[in-house]
């Protein structure tokens, strides 16, 4: 059984962070499944890496930091209510 983990991101664009990138990658070679939490993108930036085993979501496009962590928790409770196992949540 692969372990999942939950990376809050405030920026919108993911590439902008090499660290959360590696950190996915390094975990996703480490069978973890990777959800990564973030804001929409604002503004015109390419694609977001892939990476094995990661998923991006995007909870809002504009919003404050506040706003955005509550909607995230709300997320996070909703999965640990429904079963989904986040063993650990890393916040960066």
């Amino acid at each position: 059984m692969k372990k999942k983990v939950a990376i809050l991101f405030w920026e919108g664009y993911v590439s902008v962070a090499p660290t959360v990138i590696n950190i996915a990658q390094l975990l996703s070679e480490n069978n973890y499944y990777i959800d990564i939490f973030t804001r929409g993108n604002i503004g015109n930036f390419p694609d977001d890496p892939v990476i094995d085993n990661c998923n991006i979501n995007r909870v809002c496009s504009a919003v404050t930091r506040f706003s955005l962590f509550n909607r995230i928790i709300k997320k996070i409770n909703y999965f640990m209510q429904h079963s989904v196992d986040l063993s650990k949540v890393v916040i960066l």
